[in-house]
């Protein structure tokens, strides 16, 4: 879920990465960021434009009041979340907006196995494909998500435009619910290092709205 994870989100999302997770139905227009990537990289939706157009999603409960499942602690103090397996954001929201279909120039996905998670985001606007990926521990804790981050790796090298390859960002945290065995709703907790809705001059916190894959 992978700064990331979830530059989640982020990341960029993302976990930032980069280009901005999961596609899904889409209407939106999506604006291509400079420097061949979306993301600020290395996090789930950081960074970059993920286009403002596109029409309100229906997906998606608002955040807060899921428990986390699992009783195995982490290494951290959490334990496995509920949404296991392989996710794909469909849709993104800024502040008290509505959700906007994420433009299909950009991907967020998370595979979360156990209490450990994989954050991959992928841009291809202008013709460029720039992949990163970060994994590291994912955890949770009654309504509350943290995905500790590794090192962003991208391909090809160097392509995040803040030059955030080889960097390891900072954790992400979420607030999420769950409202059907293949949705999942996460909202960036304040503050958060993603950028998805700051560098478009949007107000966080960011949503993301998840597909089961």
């Amino acid at each position: 879920m992978m700064k990331s994870w979830l530059s989640v989100l982020p990341l960029i999302l993302a976990f930032g990465c980069s280009s901005s997770s999961s596609g899904g139905p889409s209407t939106g227009a999506g604006g291509a960021a400079t420097g061949g990537s979306l993301g600020s990289g290395g996090s789930l939706a950081t960074g970059g434009s993920l286009g403002s157009g596109g029409s309100p999603g229906t997906g998606g409960a608002a955040a807060g009041g899921a428990g986390a499942g699992g009783s195995a602690s982490a290494t951290d103090g959490g334990a496995p979340c509920p949404f296991q397996g392989k996710w794909k954001a469909v849709q993104y929201a800024c502040g008290t907006g509505a959700p906007q279909t994420i433009p299909p120039i950009v991907t967020f996905n998370i595979d979360i196995e156990g209490t450990s998670g994989m954050f991959v985001q992928t841009n291809s606007a202008g013709g460029a494909t720039c992949m990163n990926s970060n994994n590291g521990v994912a955890t949770c804790a009654g309504d509350t998500a943290t995905f500790g981050q590794g090192i962003t790796m991208c391909s090809p090298d160097n392509c995040l435009s803040r030059s955030q390859c080889g960097a390891v960002p900072d954790p992400i945290v979420w607030t999420f619910t769950q409202g059907t065995a293949t949705t999942l709703t996460t909202v960036s907790t304040d503050p958060t290092p993603l950028t998805t809705c700051t560098d478009q001059g949007m107000p966080n916190p960011v949503t993301f709205y998840w597909q089961k894959q």
